[in-house]
């Protein structure tokens, strides 16, 4: 006979055994999960489409690698074979869905209605079974993006498509539409657990880059289909005029760049004279609260409004001498040492604010608007005749430049090509002088201070546009030897002219600029503004958007390289969330026996739920994450998960990185809170989930300075690569 004691014995020993069964296998099934958000792309390939069918298929392969997808592509014979579940984008272009059998469609949307996700085009197989019937094709020449309807999107070609005449009796959402007689093209529907889109016409068989004809089909994807890459990376800067923003509130403005995964602002800093003047400290304060850096951008000799409005003695003029106004640019004359002077007594009190750097974007004296490409031919747009550049001119050059534009006078342009080379070449000189004058005084005043800034020299790539050294007084060499001099930061914008070509150009500039000056010290400026006329083939959308812009943003980040947003409030809401995915673009995750192999070529975050779980990288505690995902040193990585030894909202958790704003080379979990090692080229706001003390900097004690955003703790750490030790409290 079995005692009460033995039995109540046996029965705590089997539910202790039942809890710490039950428990290891939560914990493997949580091991084992997909990253969040994740999906996987299959591509149904079709190698005998030609012609147009050819270039569509390649659009769909284009468009997902914009997005930082990396796809598969299967053959349209072997459908049958590939694994296809509600973790899956299946993409079935309009020659492949011509393709499938019945049986094979019938199959894809037995899997939609569990939860597969879809994309199709094109009358077919495909689409019969989905009970959807196309009408007969007609003339589009502008269509309606119902999500973007103020930005309509011009087919000039002005192709015959087909239309949708007739919808499954099922919710369906009209994306896109023929705006004159209102018929749909695009449609999303949903099918038991799974969603799915339909395209009536070609994706894309004009440039088989995705974005001739649907730019913002990838929003689509993201928006109606739930999908995005599992990799982000937030290393993108972005120009911000407070201008454009004096309606938004600071707070609400530096928590939405955050969420766009905004590394720094260059703000415009020219607002401190005017008639209202922006709260720079506010904005300075908010923006390192969240993780953002803020730099002061220049725009010289346009110092502001209010200098302008306060001096009119110093104002620059014009070949008819009158004062110089180029578009938005007030141009002051900085070769008048009162008025240069002035402006950098005015440029040393607002440095005072805590600012992380200065962007001197676009200097010279004749002023970067395009007008002052015009050159003699427009004495209105033609500048630097004020009473110091006549001066010196006169003395050194033989003639009153005002004579270049006197149709009498033997130095007129048109007639003495000699004389108009030699004001060029002075207009060069004065413009060299002048920019090392300003340099110098930042560099001064940064030692002086003490302070940590990054120093950075926006110009405009002349290599395409030699005349630029002239109508701008440029010169490519002398400034390229002024930022070796000074370890400036270069950042390069490809001229006007060139921004309706294809964003392919961003990587010729990204080589060439690695020809120019060591790559670590280099970024490329993206102008974000409607440029597309509308007649342009093949770009339908007058301002890059979705699949457009977000191939720039890959061509200009080639091999890692930095990127600058012209600005952050001209790019359509929509697309900011996607720019992170495209910066963490070549990072891959696979299933191994261990957990998951990962592989990324930069810091980055991986997307992942872990709900009573703690990541395990190479074998070891990886204290990197947060509420946003997991933090990625540069490298291959094995990652595993094992359950957390506290509560989630235990205030004795173990000190976490939870956000950087630069490279994350090396972190390892101490018994007293982190050891790491980084690399920024301005200083570096490290992010912990709680309260960070006691800090060694390259195994020497210092003193760091800390702030506490929303329930997270902000570190600024200085430039460079460091050993930074971290301890709790």
């Amino acid at each position: 006979m079995i005692s009460p004691r033995k039995t109540r014995f046996c029965i705590v020993c089997l539910f202790a055994l039942l809890v710490l069964l039950f428990g290891k296998s939560v914990a493997q099934h949580q091991s084992s999960r997909s990253p969040r958000g994740g999906v996987d792309v299959v591509i149904v390939w079709n190698q005998n489409a030609s012609a147009r069918d050819s270039i569509d298929q390649e659009s769909y392969a284009a468009m997902m690698a914009s997005m930082g997808f990396t796809a598969l592509k299967i053959n349209v014979h072997e459908l049958n074979k590939a694994e296809l579940n509600d973790r899956t984008l299946l993409l079935v272009p309009a020659a492949s869905s011509r393709s499938l059998s019945l049986k094979d469609a019938n199959r894809i949307v037995r899997k939609v209605e569990k939860g597969l996700r879809l994309v199709t085009g094109g009358e077919s197989p495909l689409l019969s079974a989905l009970h959807f019937q196309l009408g007969k094709p007609h003339r589009v020449g502008v269509v309606l993006d119902h999500h973007l309807p103020a930005n309509h999107l011009h087919w000039a070609d002005r192709p015959r498509v087909k239309w949708i005449a007739a919808l499954p009796d099922l919710p369906t959402e009209v994306l896109y539409a023929d705006s004159s007689t209102g018929h749909p093209l695009v449609v999303a529907a949903k099918l038991g657990r799974g969603k799915y889109i339909v395209l009536a016409p070609h994706l894309d068989a004009v440039s088989g880059k995705g974005y001739s004809r649907f730019p913002t089909m990838v929003n689509a994807i993201v928006r109606n289909l739930d999908c995005t890459p599992s990799f982000r990376r937030r290393g993108v800067d972005a120009y911000f005029d407070p201008g454009y923003r004096f309606g938004m509130s600071i707070e609400e403005l530096t928590a939405r760049w955050r969420r766009w995964g905004i590394r720094a602002v260059h703000a415009a800093a020219w607002y401190s004279d005017s008639a209202h003047p922006y709260d720079y400290k506010k904005l300075i304060d908010a923006a390192h609260k969240n993780g953002i850096l803020v730099y002061a951008w220049l725009e010289w000799p346009h110092v502001g409004q209010g200098f302008w409005n306060q001096h009119p003695e110093w104002r620059q003029k014009n070949a008819l001498l009158q004062d110089a106004r180029l578009d938005f640019l007030h141009l002051m004359d900085l070769q008048n040492p009162d008025c240069m002077n002035a402006a950098l007594n005015d440029l040393s009190r607002q440095m005072d604010l805590d600012w992380d750097g200065v962007d001197i974007a676009e200097f010279t004296i004749t002023g970067a608007g395009g007008e002052a490409l015009e050159g003699p031919s427009r004495p209105d747009y033609f500048t630097s005749f004020g009473t110091p550049m006549r001066t010196e001119f006169a003395r050194v050059g033989g003639f009153d430049p005002l004579e270049l534009e006197n149709k009498n006078s033997e130095h007129f342009w048109q007639r003495d090509s000699l004389g108009l080379e030699k004001f060029y070449q002075y207009r060069k000189v004065v413009n060299n002088r002048l920019l090392r004058r300003v340099v110098e005084f930042i560099v001064d005043l940064e030692k002086k201070g003490k302070r940590d800034w990054e120093l950075i020299h926006t110009i405009v790539d002349n290599t395409l546009h030699p005349e630029f050294d002239h109508l701008l007084g440029f010169d490519l060499d002398a400034t390229l030897a002024l930022l070796k001099e000074f370890g400036i930061t270069l950042n390069v914008e490809d001229p006007y002219m060139e921004w309706a070509e294809p964003p392919t150009r961003y990587g010729r500039l990204r080589r060439t600029l690695v020809s120019m000056i060591p790559e670590h010290s280099s970024m490329i400026d993206i102008n974000v503004v409607p440029i597309h006329p509308m007649d342009q083939h093949g770009f339908p959308s007058e301002q890059a958007t979705g699949t457009e812009l977000l191939q720039q943003v890959q061509s200009a980040a080639e091999r890692n390289g930095r990127v600058c947003f012209y600005c952050e409030s001209s790019l359509f809401e929509q697309d900011w969330p996607l720019v992170p995915h495209v910066l963490a673009g070549g990072s891959t995750i696979q299933k191994s026996a261990e957990g998951w192999e990962v592989n990324v070529p930069a810091t980055v975050t991986l997307d992942w739920g872990m709900r009573g779980l703690s990541p395990v990288v190479d074998g070891k505690p990886w204290p990197c994450f947060g509420d946003d995902g997991i933090i990625l040193s540069p490298g291959a990585h094995q990652l595993s998960f094992a359950k957390r030894s506290k509560p989630e909202n235990s205030d004795q958790q173990p000190l976490r990185l939870v956000d950087i704003a630069g490279e994350l080379i090396e972190c390892q979990q101490t018994a007293t809170g982190l050891n790491l090692i980084y690399v920024s080229p301005s200083r570096c706001l490290v992010t912990f989930g709680s309260l960070p003390k006691h800090f060694l900097l390259d195994d020497s004690t210092t003193d760091l300075p800390v702030l506490k955003g929303a329930g997270k703790f902000i570190l600024l750490a200085p430039s460079g690569r460091h050993r930074l030790s971290v301890q709790a409290p």
